[in-house]
């Protein structure tokens, strides 16, 4: 492959455009998306022996 041409290819990303008052739900969503995400890793580490899991998903959750 063209060195300049693979270098075009890492410049270009994505753009999204969104109404202002969509900005919010849309972080929001992400925030829960993370949430579920942490549980999950958390819940697997009580199953491997990290007995701990459900205090450190009660911290986590009192951070919201």
């Amino acid at each position: 492959m063209d060195p300049k041409k693979a270098k075009e290819q890492i410049i270009h990303g994505i753009r999204m455009t969104m109404k202002r008052e969509d900005i919010m739900t849309f972080v929001s969503g992400l925030h829960d998306l993370q949430m579920d995400m942490i549980e999950t890793v958390v819940i697997r580490k009580e199953r491997e022996g990290f007995p701990e899991a459900n205090a450190v998903i009660q911290y986590i959750m009192e951070k919201k």
